[in-house]
């Protein structure tokens, strides 16, 4: 009887160091996860930003003439997934513009605001 019941501590007690070292593991692994889902959602936003600096340089800075509807909306539609106010706020800025003047230095601030994001 005597060997039944230290073997029965001896078995529970190795049950529980199991779970302890489990927990811990489940710890680890779940601060390893939210780093990288932080580091996924910064590089989602880095390619973002990226794809709406490059389409507002090709379709915006590059182009002599108005930009169409079309060309807008994509603008419109990379700015909003974006999801960043301040970005959107400047965005709004610059197509309120009044003149040349104003909007060359909004979009200076702009891209200024898009590459601080990038390299924060």
């Amino acid at each position: 009887m005597e060997k039944k019941k230290l073997l029965l501590i001896c078995v529970f007690c190795f049950l529980i160091v199991c779970n302890i070292y489990l927990v811990a593991r489940i710890f680890i692994i779940s601060k390893e996860l939210k780093v990288a889902n932080e580091s996924i959602y910064t590089q989602e936003s880095d390619q973002k930003i990226l794809f709406f600096a490059k389409l507002f340089v090709n379709k915006v800075l590059r182009e002599d003439d108005e930009i169409d509807f079309e060309d807008r909306l994509k603008l419109e539609n990379a700015v909003r997934d974006i999801n960043d106010q301040e970005i959107f706020n400047k965005w709004q800025s610059f197509i309120g513009s009044k003149n040349s003047q104003e909007a060359q230095q909004i979009v200076a601030d702009l891209f200024s605001i898009l590459f601080d994001k990038i390299y924060k």
